[in-house]
């Protein structure tokens, strides 16, 4: 067994001390790359969550629009709405429509795409969401 570093002559703790800065050496980017690795993902989660939500709302409101009116309409100002301070803007299109035969209700399906924080892990730049809801009766 060794004995600790403080009952050592000092020149042999100097060496020590060489070891610790290698040791800092090896391990420091592994963190650096594990820490922004969590920051892409987080920046992936956050957008798709934010995309989803938008999409929610949307469809809320073209769901509580009379079918006389236009629906749609209210739904892209809503998600323009939800929209306008968020993660998401970079390219949107959404596809909004009202199904009579099957029913009055309307879908609302978002894509959008989205350029990676930092791009030091591989995630998904196209996103997706959608909704469906009745519309409400009077």
């Amino acid at each position: 067994m060794r004995p600790p570093a403080r009952h050592l002559p000092p020149e042999r703790k100097r060496d020590r001390r060489g070891a610790n800065a290698l040791e800092f050496a090896l391990v420091m980017p592994v963190l650096v790359l594990l820490t922004f690795a969590g920051m892409d993902y987080a920046w992936y989660f956050i957008a798709q969550q934010e995309l989803q939500y938008a999409t929610r709302e949307a469809t809320r409101a073209g769901a509580q629009t009379q079918l006389e009116e236009d629906p749609v309409a209210a739904a892209y100002e809503r998600l323009g709405i939800e929209m306008q301070d968020g993660v998401v803007l970079p390219s949107l299109t959404v596809e909004a429509t009202t199904d009579i035969v099957a029913g009055p209700a309307i879908r609302v399906r978002t894509h959008a795409t989205v350029p990676p924080l930092l791009g030091f892990v591989p995630t998904p730049t196209e996103l997706s969401a959608g909704s469906q809801l009745i519309f409400e009766q009077d």
